[in-house]
């Protein structure tokens, strides 16, 4: 069964990354009571760049969640063992400690612990 599921899963896993952050952007907004199209910044990609990563690092590093996550999927449909789930666990520590090292060692960008504002203006909206 497993043969037959992963080429319909593995693009599905793929795209995790992007159907989650959408998701969250659509929850966030109805919460908020702004229109699903309302504009902001607290997208992954904004928030991975106020932690301070570069543009590049966070492109990266959202690609690398991603081969994580298909990966994982690959790994539980085709191979049996403990090597296996520690690789995996490995490797999630890994992304998530390359996730989160910059907000160790530098302070937020508005130096006051709290984070920046995302939301953008209706001037930059309506350029």
């Amino acid at each position: 069964m497993a043969a037959f599921s992963i080429p319909v899963l593995v693009p599905l896993l793929v795209l995790a990354i992007p159907f989650l952050d959408v998701a969250l952007a659509i929850i966030r907004r109805v919460k908020k009571g702004k229109p699903v199209s309302h504009a902001d910044k607290e997208h992954i990609h904004h928030r991975l760049l106020d932690i301070g990563h570069s543009h590049r690092q966070a492109v990266l590093l959202m690609y690398l969640w991603s081969a994580l996550i298909s990966g994982c999927a690959l790994a539980v449909a085709f191979i049996n063992g403990r090597k296996t789930v520690a690789i995996v666990v490995s490797a999630l520590l890994l992304i998530f400690g390359a996730t989160f090292v910059p907000r160790m060692i530098t302070p937020r960008r508005n130096g006051n612990g709290s984070p920046p504002d995302r939301e953008v203006s209706d001037e930059r909206q309506s350029a």
